[in-house]
């Protein structure tokens, strides 16, 4: 998982909404290889789509928390293109036992991780490095994946344009949450922020109210 690798070619980012709850599943590529983030529940036909027709090789699959609307087609995908899963060793049990709050028309299919993330941890794709931080609060085991070579950083549901992600869910802390965002606050304001619903934002143009927790 670790590693210090020579910087490859530049880092595409892909948004493929989909899903009851308009979710954003991440389509991420260097060069030849690629990396799924956040497969939610209706989001595999779309995503594997995008991937043929760039003739990408997946390499991995990310789940940044394990609720459905992000992970429900982890198990697919794991099939279709034999890539390893990984998930915070916090909320592994979410996927491996899913549990959506609201009705589905087919259940989300249970899948086993592969890996289990902690902090500090690094994920490598085309040279890129995508170091893990652990950032608890919308759930235990939520986490933001920072790349520092793009100045980027995938939020899943702890930061969003304008607010933060729900607290009130099983799992959830308000007091976790806000030490998450503070930690986030103390990037670079210059980083792009691709969160789990919405549109891209960045830190310094969420700093008016990150400031104030």
């Amino acid at each position: 998982m670790a590693g210090s690798p020579k910087l490859g070619p530049k880092l595409n980012i892909e948004t493929i909404t989909a899903g009851p709850l308009e979710t954003n599943t991440y389509l991420i590529s260097s060069g030849t290889e690629g990396m799924i983030v956040d497969p939610g529940f209706s989001s595999a036909e779309l995503v594997l789509e995008r991937a043929r027709s760039s003739e990408l090789r997946i390499t991995a699959i990310v789940n940044t928390h394990g609720h459905w609307d992000h992970a429900g087609d982890d198990a697919r995908l794991m099939r279709d293109t034999g890539a390893p899963l990984y998930i915070h060793e916090d909320d592994a049990k979410m996927v491996i036992s899913p549990s959506p709050l609201i009705p589905l028309p087919v259940p989300p299919e249970p899948a086993n991780p592969s890996e289990l993330m902690r902090d500090g941890d690094v994920l490598n794709l085309g040279g890129h490095q995508f170091r893990v931080i652990h950032t608890p609060g919308h759930t235990p085991g939520s986490v933001c994946l920072m790349v520092e070579s793009a100045k980027t950083l995938i939020t899943g549901d702890t930061l969003f344009q304008g607010t933060y992600g729900r607290y009130d869910l099983p799992g959830g802390d308000l007091e976790a949450l806000y030490r998450s965002l503070r930690l986030l606050a103390k990037l670079n304001a210059d980083y792009l922020v691709y969160p789990g619903h919405g549109p891209p934002t960045t830190i310094g143009a969420e700093s008016y109210w990150l400031s104030e927790l």
